[in-house]
């Protein structure tokens, strides 16, 4: 078996343009007797270049206008921990110091209220740099060739056999993790996986967990300047990709399992389409199709969204492998296919582990196998250390991985987008931004270029007014084709007896709505040493970090007591590659005990 793997993708960072410093020429006053004709036409240049200027700042720039008054949130001092902060009353931070941290993060007090938190301070009251979870040594890539082939000759023997492994219980990805490191990628050549590993790792210092960075042999040495203090950097014999999350799954017990390699890299989207046609389609027979991906598309319009098929396609499966072999590790290849980003693996409030499985993983898995559901959702529950009664079927929520669009927090308990209800919220939030947009008149006092100018902003402003109501339309047509998929899983889910909690979580770009814009579902979740539940993920703009904050802090019975929030520049370079900040972490850990697990610790945080 070969390997085939594709690079980090690169990001560059933006080159900052400096303005070269402005001419001061002096100027020689002379008599109106002595000017020449020359002198003339210079001034007659002055003079239009003058009219020019104030044209364009009419036009472009404006003459200032009097200021709308923004409420600033006064700096208070918290205790337990120490750390200076600002409460959060409104729909956003408008402290600008506290706005500008690169990363934000949200804790409750006693008193029910939210605050945004001196991230530093937070930081310095923490337990600082951890202690790696375990010992890595490289391993070469002769070593790791005969590490892949043994594990996958173990799996044929298995299947020959007809006596497959029997896998231990998986990390649980919920609240019921307390997790001691999370494991990253990155070559060094691209600066924003470098920026989530480092953002990661501080959390950590807060949290109690440490970060292993992988990285490509030759790249260790520009890595180790780049990774901050609380990163282990692992060299590694082989290429990679940021989405560790997909190579497999990590045990309780300290070993790993990966899906099934696959040798046709088109056999996943054949068989993810094949079957989204027999699911969606129900009343019509499935064709036979040398490429059912290109049937969809042309045909059958409710299963052409996007397919998985990237861990089959370039053997990530080996990233995993290879971190289990650096750390001595067991290691298992499944019987099953299914990619991490698309299981959802938890604890149900009796203690004991569940799997919730996107439908397009069973469907490769019945393929791969040559079984019924029944039969590969047992090879699934097996590989993974569950009951099979314990391993249910979701409808992919209109895109590749569950994990886009869901998550696991509590015992029991699925957090779903509301697309309907983000759609409405955002379309609030462009009503409001319009109506803090309408110029104020500047008065009998205001000059004619500030008069002209409110005039040319109000001309403006009612052209935004006509946009607005395309963006409705557009958000809401968006909306509707996104919670056809939604309703199904929340359908699965219920059927599955989880406690399903609709949160408008997802936020699009309002030109193309097609476009994810702001992403708080896939994110990472864990109880800390002292019994708090925390939540990490991607940053947005202020007001919608506030209203997701709010909703899993205060609205929503999750027990969630701090969240933290990436750097905001971040989440377009990852969004535009189709991933979050749980697509690029692989954690590993403790699990709970159940009292802990279902009576998360009491807020300690005082005004």
């Amino acid at each position: 078996m070969s390997v085939s793997l594709r690079p980090g993708p690169v990001a560059l960072r933006p080159q900052v343009a400096t303005r070269p410093p402005e001419p001061t020429d002096s100027v020689e006053l002379s008599s109106p007797s002595s000017v020449r004709p020359e002198g003339i036409a210079e001034r007659t240049a002055e003079w239009t270049a003058g009219l020019v200027g104030s044209l364009w700042r009419l036009l472009v720039v404006g003459s200032k206008l009097p200021p709308v008054p923004v409420p600033v949130e006064p700096v208070q001092q918290f205790k337990s921990p120490d750390v200076e902060g600002v409460l959060v009353t409104g729909d956003r931070v408008f402290n600008q110091e506290f706005d500008d941290q690169s990363i934000h993060t949200y804790a409750v007090t006693t008193g029910n209220e939210m605050a945004l938190l001196d991230f530093e301070q937070l930081r310095k009251q923490g337990d600082g740099p951890q202690e790696p979870p375990r010992r890595y040594r490289y391993v070469g890539a002769k070593s790791l060739k005969k590490t892949v082939n043994g594990v996958h000759a173990r799996r044929q023997a298995s299947l020959k056999a007809r006596q497959s492994e029997v896998g231990d219980r998986v990390v649980p990805k919920d609240a019921s993790l307390n997790p001691t490191g999370y494991a990253m990628f990155c070559d060094g050549s691209d600066p924003v996986s470098v920026d989530f590993v480092n953002q990661m790792s501080l959390i950590g210092e807060i949290e109690g967990y440490h970060v292993v960075a992988e990285a490509p042999k030759e790249a260790v040495p520009t890595v180790l300047e780049e990774v901050a203090e609380n990163v282990s950097v692992l060299p590694l014999s082989m290429a990679g990709e940021i989405w560790t999350e997909d190579y497999g799954e990590r045990t309780l017990a300290g070993g790993v399992v990966v899906p099934a390699f696959i040798d046709d890299a088109e056999r996943v989207p054949q068989a993810v389409h094949r079957d989204r046609i027999r699911r969606f389609y129900p009343n019509e027979p499935v064709p036979d199709s040398d490429d059912y991906e290109s049937l969809a598309a042309s045909d059958y319009p409710l299963a052409a969204f996007s397919c998985q098929g990237s861990v089959s396609a370039g053997n990530l499966q080996w990233g995993l492998l290879a971190l289990a072999q650096a750390s001595k590790q067991s290691m298992r290849e499944g019987l099953s296919h299914v990619e991490g980003g698309n299981a959802l693996f938890g604890t149900l409030p009796n203690g004991e582990g569940y799997g919730l499985v996107g439908r397009d993983s069973v469907a490769v898995t019945r393929d791969l196998l040559k079984v019924g559901e029944k039969a590969a959702l047992a090879s699934i529950a097996r590989d993974h250390g569950l009951k099979p009664s314990h391993v249910f079927p979701v409808e992919q929520p209109g895109e590749f991985h569950l994990d886009m669009r869901m998550m696991c927090i509590g015992p029991g308990q699925v957090v779903l987008n509301d697309a309907r209800a983000a759609a409405e919220v955002q379309i609030g939030w462009l009503k409001d931004d319009l109506q803090a947009s309408l110029p104020r008149h500047p008065g009998p006092d205001g000059s004619i270029w500030q008069r002209l100018n409110y005039h040319r902003k109000l001309f403006f402003h009612r052209r935004r007014e006509v946009a607005l109501v395309r963006q409705e339309a557009a958000l809401r047509q968006e909306a509707e084709r996104r919670a056809l998929y939604e309703d199904l899983s929340a359908r699965d889910l219920q059927a599955a007896g989880m406690s399903v909690l609709r949160l408008a979580g997802v936020f699009v770009n309002p030109n193309r709505p097609s476009e994810d814009m702001f992403n708080y579902l896939n994110g990472r979740h864990g109880v800390n040493d002292d019994g708090q539940r925390f939540f990490v993920g991607l940053g947005g703009d202020s007001r919608s970090e506030v209203y997701v904050a709010r909703k899993l802090m205060l609205e929503m019975p999750t027990g969630i007591q701090r969240v933290h929030f990436m750097g905001r520049d971040l989440t377009p370079e990852t969004l535009g590659l189709f991933g979050g900040i749980k697509c690029r972490t692989k954690p590993e850990g403790d699990l709970v005990a159940r009292s802990e697990l279902n009576a998360p610790a009491p807020t300690q945080m005082t005004a």
